[in-house]
């Protein structure tokens, strides 16, 4: 029995890039790409910059938070300014009362 052969997808195309191909997937882009070397310079583009943001966003993911991004000052500041907001509606509401 042969194997039933079926066209290489952007799916097909993205999973390569991302290197979560099946070795059969993986072997029908391959062929493809035999088939297609102007795509394969431009899959590969790809790939590498895969790599490089991987690497990149890697490194930014080790250094600390800054102080002015923590959840308990963001917490306080918008708790401030919803107080200041009801303010403002509180006196606007008594002025248009008077």
């Amino acid at each position: 029995m042969r194997a039933v052969i079926r066209p290489v997808e952007e799916d097909d195309l993205q999973a390569w890039v991302d290197g979560r191909s099946t070795p059969e997937d993986a072997e029908a882009v391959e062929n493809y790409f035999a088939a297609h070397p102007e795509l394969r310079e431009r899959w590969s583009q790809y790939a590498e910059q895969r790599r490089e943001l991987r690497a990149v966003f890697a490194r930014s993911g080790e250094e600390p938070i800054p102080a002015r991004l923590s959840v308990a000052r963001l917490t306080v500041e918008r708790r401030r300014q919803h107080h200041r907001q009801v303010a403002r509606i509180a006196a606007t509401f008594s002025v248009a009362t008077k």
